[in-house]
């Protein structure tokens, strides 16, 4: 799980994708024994878990690894760099389609598999890899956010609760008893912070980055 007190910048992340609501064609259902399960109206799959499960536990490991850095945001901003760097689909001749089935349904073929499928491939792994982005780069923002809160706390806590500058002078006349804690200004505001089909999706951190 995802502790909201101690992983922030996470819990926020994740939670403003699940917000967005689950794939095309994927509606949640609960069956007779109140489990939750995930339904694709297209293909007729189901699954346990969200669609986009794997691409979430992998940013989870991402963000874990990150913070075993000496600059987590610098770690987080190399992958991030990759992804945006890096174009989504290498080799687009291996998929053709749409082709039309006797009921007029459409469906597309993948060569190098030799199998056919109700969904655009293509499309589905553009939309994987904008998902993968966009959940790095607002990770990285809101470890952004939590990194400079952090940091304030730990230089007003070295200041005694009381900015660096003109330290020496502050702390004397606080020692002296001729500055009241009342008397200080108001602190600034702290910074805001700021779908797979059946098939489990690649790691879109240790294996491609």
């Amino acid at each position: 799980g995802v502790d909201p007190a101690s992983e922030r910048a996470l819990y926020e992340c994740l939670g403003a994708a699940l917000s967005e609501g689950l794939p095309e064609n994927w509606t949640l259902h609960v069956d007779a024994k109140g489990r939750a399960y995930f339904w694709n109206g297209l293909t007729n799959d189901s699954l346990w878990t969200h669609p986009d499960h794997e691409i979430f536990n992998a940013i989870i490991r991402l963000h874990r690894r990150s913070l075993q850095q000496p600059d987590p945001c610098d770690c987080l901003q190399q992958v991030l760099s990759k992804l945006e760097a890096q174009a989504s689909i290498t080799d687009r001749s291996r998929w053709s389609g749409p082709f039309f089935a006797e009921d007029g349904n459409r469906y597309w073929y993948d060569a190098e598999k030799e199998v056919s499928m109700w969904y655009d491939p293509v499309a589905e792994i553009e939309r994987q890899h904008a998902l993968k982005t966009r959940l790095v780069r607002n990770l990285l923002l809101g470890t952004g956010n939590t990194e400079r809160q952090r940091t304030a706390r730990e230089t007003a806590s070295s200041a005694g609760g009381f900015p660096t500058a003109g330290g020496s002078a502050v702390g004397e006349a606080r020692r002296r008893g001729l500055l009241r804690v009342g008397s200080a200004p108001p602190a600034p505001a702290a910074p805001s912070s700021t779908s797979s089909q059946s098939q489990p999706v690649s790691d879109p951190v240790t294996t491609t980055v």
